[in-house]
C-alpha cells in the first residue's frame, strides 16, 4: 500500500487548503444531461455572428469534418469533404448563420479554452466541412406566405429540407456547391405558416484559406420573380472582408429586393439534439476551492468548492507531462456544495479547473490551478 502523502501544490501562487465541503443543501436533478455535451468538446458560435440564443431550444448543431495536414486528395465539393474527412468528436453549436465574407484565421475555440486542431496539432482553418442540423421555421413576427430561399457562401453549400417529423426524405432546396468566392445561390419557393416546421440539413465546406462566408437568406414573394444576382460571385462583391465585412452594393441590392438573412428566431434544435448547451444562462459564482490528497485511497484527490446557486460539478484536469485531458462525469445533480474525486499519479503535475452549470445552463469555469503531486 502506498504511504499517505501530504499535498504539495501551487494554487495560483497561494497555499492550497485541504478540506471537505459541507452537505447543507439538498441536491435536485438537472433538467439537462450535462454529460451529453462535454464542455471541453463544445464550440459555441465559432465563426462569429451577432445573435445569441436565449432559450435552450434555439440554434443549430453542427458536426465537423476535416482533411488534416497533407491530405492524399483535395476535394472540391461538400459531400466529398464530408465522406473523406476525419469526423471530429467536438460538438459545434450556432445561434444563427450570418457570416458575411471575412477572413478565418483563428480556428474553432473550445468552451474550456484552446481550439480544435487537426491530426498534426495545427489550428484548423482550411479544408473542413460542417453539417448543420436543425429545424427551420418562421419567427414570431414574420408573416405567413411564400418564401424563396437563397444562400451566400464561400465555398460550397448544399441546403436540404424535409417536412417529415423524423427528418427523413430530405430534398435539396439550394445547391451552391463547388470552390468559389462568395456566391449567391437561389432556391425554390416554400409556403410557410406559423406552424410549419422544416427539418433542415445544411452542408458547408471551406477549401483553401482564408475567406469564408455563410449567410442563409429568404424573401417573401408573391410570384416567382427572378433574382439577377443568382450565380454571381466575388470576394468583394457582397461584403468587403478588408473593411469589417462592410456590405457592398450587391448585398444592399438583395435587401432592396426583399431578401434578408435568417436570424436566431428561425432556428430550433432537433429532438435528437435535445438542447443547445451554448445558451446564456445564470452563471454560478465559484468559491472556496479546496484540494485533499490521500494516496492510500481511490480516488486519490478530492476537489471541493461551493457555488452561490445550485449547479452541477465537474473537474477538468490536464497532465502537464503528457497533455492528457480528463473531464470527470457529472452526476446531473444541482447543489451548493460540491465534492468530486479524481485519480492522479505520483510525481505528476496537473492543471485543474472546476466547472459548475446552473439549471438554465449558465456555466462557470474556475481559473486553472497547478497541482504538484509528490
Amino acid at each position: 500500500m502506498r504511504s499517505a502523502l501530504k499535498l504539495a501544490a501551487i494554487l495560483a501562487g497561494s497555499t492550497v487548503v485541504a478540506g471537505c465541503s459541507g452537505s447543507g443543501d439538498t441536491p435536485v436533478p438537472s433538467k439537462y444531461d450535462i454529460n451529453k455535451y462535454a464542455i471541453n468538446k463544445t464550440v459555441c458560435n465559432p465563426m462569429g455572428g451577432s445573435g445569441s440564443n436565449t432559450e435552450p431550444t434555439q440554434g443549430l448543431k453542427a458536426s465537423l469534418y476535416y482533411l488534416g495536414a497533407n491530405p492524399p486528395s483535395i476535394y472540391h465539393d461538400v459531400e466529398s469533404m464530408i465522406t473523406h474527412g476525419h469526423a471530429s468528436d467536438e460538438n459545434l453549436f450556432f445561434s444563427e448563420l450570418f457570416i458575411p465574407t471575412r477572413y478565418f484565421t483563428e480556428g474553432f475555440p473550445l468552451q474550456s479554452g484552446g481550439s480544435i486542431k487537426d491530426d498534426v496539432g495545427q489550428e484548423l482553418i482550411e479544408y473542413f466541412a460542417l453539417r448543420f442540423t436543425g429545424v427551420l421555421h418562421l419567427g414570431p413576427n414574420e408573416a405567413e406566405g411564400d418564401y424563396q430561399l437563397g444562400m451566400l457562401s464561400d465555398d460550397g453549400t448544399i441546403w436540404s429540407v424535409s417536412q417529415s417529423e423524423t427528418g427523413e426524405d430530405f430534398s435539396i432546396v439550394v445547391n451552391n456547391d463547388g470552390d468559389h468566392p462568395t456566391q449567391m445561390g437561389c432556391g425554390p419557393i416554400v409556403h410557410m405558416t406559423q406552424s410549419t416546421r422544416l427539418n433542415m440539413k445544411l452542408d458547408y465546406y471551406q477549401g483553401p484559406r482564408y475567406h469564408i462566408a455563410l449567410v442563409p437568406m429568404w424573401r417573401r414573394v408573391n410570384s416567382s420573380t427572378s433574382e439577377p444576382l443568382c450565380g454571381h460571385n466575388g470576394n468583394n462583391l457582397y461584403f468587403n472582408p478588408d473593411s469589417n465585412s462592410a456590405p457592398m452594393t450587391a448585398f444592399n441590392q438583395l435587401l432592396s429586393r426583399g431578401w434578408y438573412p435568417l436570424s436566431v428566431a428561425n432556428y430550433s434544435v432537433t429532438a435528437s439534439t435535445d438542447y443547445n448547451p451554448c445558451t446564456s444562462g445564470t452563471t454560478p459564482v465559484i468559491s472556496n476551492i479546496q484540494f485533499a490528497l490521500n494516496m492510500e485511497s481511490t480516488p486519490d484527490l478530492t476537489v471541493t468548492w461551493t457555488t452561490d446557486i445550485p449547479a452541477s460539478d465537474q473537474v477538468l484536469f490536464v497532465d502537464q507531462a503528457t497533455g492528457e485531458e480528463t473531464l470527470s462525469p457529472s452526476d446531473n445533480l444541482l447543489k451548493l456544495n460540491h465534492s468530486v474525486g479524481v485519480t492522479v499519479l505520483p510525481h505528476h503535475t496537473y492543471s485543474i479547473e472546476v466547472i459548475s452549470v446552473s439549471d438554465d445552463l449558465g456555466k462557470a469555469i474556475s481559473s486553472a490551478q497547478t497541482l504538484i503531486v509528490p
